[in-house]
């Protein structure tokens, strides 16, 4: 029988990770979070502007970084100009660049074979697919900015059998 198995790592694209993997068997499980991780490093070295190595920082250019450099030209156009990963002057990918982290590090850990179900969660932003806990749909807590406290029970609660949420804000950090 599918178990849930999580993983949490601090410090991953200045956030935390929050992983939960459906799966029967451990092994499963721990081989969907390594290619997981393994992708997001891979476009870390690609899309970071807070590294001094990766490709965007260097102002190289690969396949992958041109089509979410398209992208965010795309979201300029689409909201004339409200969304502008150019507007600081320089190139900034942050407002697209975790999205397409977290969705390319849930296709791979997907394509692990046993893995029934995966939540991948970065800072608040986060991608669902496949067999939830119960069955019943993956729940996402929605947080009240008001409460103070990391661990209050969340108001609102989302169940997504498949999709992404972004939640923004500056809850308990100000």
């Amino acid at each position: 029988e599918a178990q849930v198995w999580r993983l949490h790592q601090p410090h991953v694209l200045g956030a935390s990770l929050d992983l939960a993997v459906v799966a029967e068997d451990p092994a499963a499980a721990l081989a969907a979070a390594r290619a997981a991780r393994a992708e997001i490093d891979r476009l870390d070295q690609v899309l970071s502007r807070w590294r001094a190595d990766s490709l965007l920082s260097r102002g190289d250019t690969s396949d992958e970084l041109e089509a979410v450099v398209a992208a965010a030209e795309r979201w300029r156009q689409a909201t004339d100009g409200a969304f502008d990963a150019r507007r600081s002057g320089r190139l900034d990918l942050d407002g697209l660049a975790k999205g397409h982290v977290i969705d390319r590090a849930l296709i791979a850990a997907r394509q692990t074979r046993g893995v029934d179900g995966l939540m991948l969660d970065i800072g608040g932003d986060l991608r669902v697919w496949g067999r939830s806990p119960g069955g019943d749909g993956w729940r996402v807590g929605v947080a009240a900015p008001e409460r103070l406290q990391d661990n209050a029970e969340p108001p609102e609660v989302l169940r997504l059998a498949e999709g992404a949420v972004a939640f923004s804000g500056p809850g308990l950090r100000g």
